[in-house]
């Protein structure tokens, strides 16, 4: 659980468009609580007795704060869990950020980690502990050794991590405001979890998470309240190559309302039989083209913005695009389906344009396809994860513009 700190800040994202290019700055989310302090609390508390109902019997729970709130939601989660349940208060320091001249220099979060029963696990790692003057003690029955640095032994993992932020020229680097570091989340899933465990975070932010546990072979359920967090780790997913399901649950409306707001339906990227409704800011074009060894090659055209500018999905931001930009980089990411289903697009090959032009076309060869099909699905998400979907024939006509249905 990595929720606001309570920072009274409102956080923005950079929309990453590629090297060279100026990135997009939208709202990420706002940690600006009307009540105060009571009105924070009151939302942690409600979602940490139900964090705790779903929490498995021998599972942990992980609460990522800074000095803003922990003390006040330390003790709320003694009410909840109960002190005995308590196991550690970890340390995460860091370099980054946290300096004025009116304080000594905030260089570190907290980690609250809480068990629900006395049964959990927990795999408690081994680090180096370098010797007084980095020379050997030569004890008996302690077992030494000597790198580079010195000379050290073996010992269980403290409760200070010294791991770095994500760099701002990290090829980790999404953008996305708060983004934690995959060394940190590699950390937490090795120590409390094994293979084939399901791991959750309700805050997923840009995904780090979720990301980390499918690289480790575990489960995953994240989810978010930001369009921008969604999009940011369904794009780190795929580009791992991890399979999942998709879902988002949008209000009803009626259909005056829907076309009043530009709330178009769509099917979602998907691994299983869900569906999503979602803003569309802009529609994208394609040429299909079927070659004479029955391959296909689709190719991205163009990207029409509605309005002239992209909208974030739950604010009232329009994010203006500079007219030098080519407006296909402005899409996250887009998929093909070769099956053609009426319910459910399964991502079967994805590209992604911030590779460039390698990443505006896309080659299907024959035998991927199904037999007898003269269609596919084509799925696209643009930067603050707007989705549209358009069914095309394979007749090599010219680009298609068809809106999401």
């Amino acid at each position: 659980m990595d929720p606001p700190f309570f920072t009274k800040a409102a956080y923005r994202s950079s929309l990453l468009l590629g090297r060279g290019l100026p990135a997009l700055k939208m709202p990420a989310y706002e940690d600006r609580w009307t009540g105060g302090m009571d009105a924070y609390l009151a939302m942690l508390r409600d979602r940490l007795i139900l964090m705790r109902e779903l929490l498995a019997d021998d599972g942990l729970l992980w609460v990522h704060l800074d000095w803003h709130a922990v003390h006040y939601v330390k003790v709320m989660l003694d009410q909840i869990f109960g002190p005995e349940h308590f196991i550690n208060e970890i340390i995460w320091q860091y370099k980054s950020g946290g300096s004025s001249k009116r304080h000594f220099a905030r260089k570190h979060d907290t980690l609250l980690l809480y068990a629900k029963t006395k049964d959990y696990r927990l795999h408690v790692g081994k680090e180096k502990s370098y010797n007084r003057g980095r020379r050997p003690y030569r004890f008996r029955g302690v077992e030494e050794f000597c790198d580079e640095m010195g000379w050290y032994t073996m010992v269980n993992q403290k409760d200070v991590w010294q791991i770095d932020m994500v760099g701002r020229t990290s090829a980790e680097r999404t953008g996305y405001a708060t983004q934690k570091p995959l060394v940190l989340m590699r950390r937490i899933i090795e120590s409390s979890t094994e293979e084939g465990d399901l791991c959750a975070d309700f805050f997923c932010g840009s995904g780090s998470l979720p990301v980390a546990a499918a690289m480790m072979g575990r489960r995953f359920l994240a989810c978010d309240r930001s369009s921008s967090a969604l999009n940011i780790t369904r794009k780190r997913l795929l580009e791992e190559g991890c399979g999942f399901v998709y879902r988002q649950q949008v209000p009803k409306a009626s259909s005056s309302q829907e076309d009043a707001a530009g709330d178009l339906p769509a099917q979602v990227q998907t691994d299983g039989n869900t569906e999503q409704r979602c803003s569309v800011s802009g529609r994208a074009c394609f040429q299909v083209r079927r070659m004479p060894d029955g391959s296909i090659t689709v190719q991205l055209v163009d990207y029409v913005l509605s309005g002239g500018a992209l909208s974030a999905g739950g604010t009232t931001a329009q994010i203006k695009v500079p007219s030098q930009l080519d407006a296909r980089r402005l899409i996250a990411y887009w998929s093909v389906d070769e099956a053609d289903k009426a319910a459910v697009h399964r991502s079967c090959h994805v590209a992604f344009p911030s590779q460039g032009e390698k990443g505006m076309v896309m080659q299907i060869p024959a035998y991927d396809r199904c037999a007898g099909a003269d269609r596919i699905s084509i799925m696209t998400v643009d930067l603050l994860g707007g989705t549209s979907r358009q069914i095309l024939s394979v007749d090599g006509s010219s680009p298609d513009c068809t809106a999401a249905f």
